[in-house]
């Protein structure tokens, strides 16, 4: 029996290609910067936040893209960089304990990975939710924070506590300077401030359906 696609990029993911550094992984996370033509932009405060490192960004009715129809994306990073997330409510099939039973702690665990988007789905990070800056970790909003890299998954399980949660994404979403923007004005996308019961809904599934009302 042939392996599921994704399944077979999970796997590389984990066991073979991620670096040790998130910012060697994934150098499009920075510092949260301004929008690149903010001065122009300046006017639609009025309107809408922003967008910006830490803002969702929901997908409107007038979204015609396959790839995020009913997409809902967290912000890693909008600068003079280009802009990049992950999107939050679309689950897999793949199961952490059966894709990486490696991982320290993994290997009894049924969390779904999550899909993070097209671009480079043979790496993967996690949002954790923590009251303790996780090492290996940078802060996206709250207390929100983002890794990857095998040093940062080896060690993920021995410094959770109870009150934390996290997941896991294969992929991410990226936009060349001024592409979100652009598409944020023509209406695709509406900026909405994040928080942590938004990002790790009991439901994902269901959450576009109530934040596009």
């Amino acid at each position: 029996m042939s392996l599921n696609p994704f399944k077979r990029r999970a796997v590389k993911v984990f066991s073979v290609v991620l670096p040790a550094f998130l910012l060697l992984a994934f150098p499009f996370i920075g510092k949260a910067g301004t929008s690149p033509d903010a001065s122009k932009e300046a006017h639609a405060k009025a309107v809408q936040p922003l967008p910006a490192m830490g803002k969702l960004i929901v997908a409107g009715p007038e979204m015609k893209d396959p790839r995020f129809i009913g997409a809902i994306i967290l912000l890693l990073d909008h600068s003079e960089r280009g802009s990049a997330g992950l999107i939050i409510n679309r689950p897999t099939g793949a199961r952490l304990g059966a894709e990486l039973p490696d991982i320290k702690g993994f290997k009894e665990r049924r969390d779904p990975i999550f899909y993070g988007g097209p671009n480079r789905t043979d790496r993967a990070m996690a949002l954790l939710y923590s009251k303790k800056a996780p090492p290996r970790s940078m802060k996206i909003f709250e207390d929100v924070y983002i890794g990857a890299g095998k040093g940062f998954f080896d060690g993920l399980m021995d410094n959770l506590v109870p009150e934390d949660v996290f997941r896991v994404y294969s992929g991410y979403v990226k936009w060349e300077v001024h592409e979100l923007d652009g598409q944020v004005a023509a209406g695709l996308w509406t900026v909405m401030e994040a928080r942590p019961g938004i990002v790790f809904a009991r439901e994902p599934k269901a959450l576009w359906h109530k934040l596009a009302r």
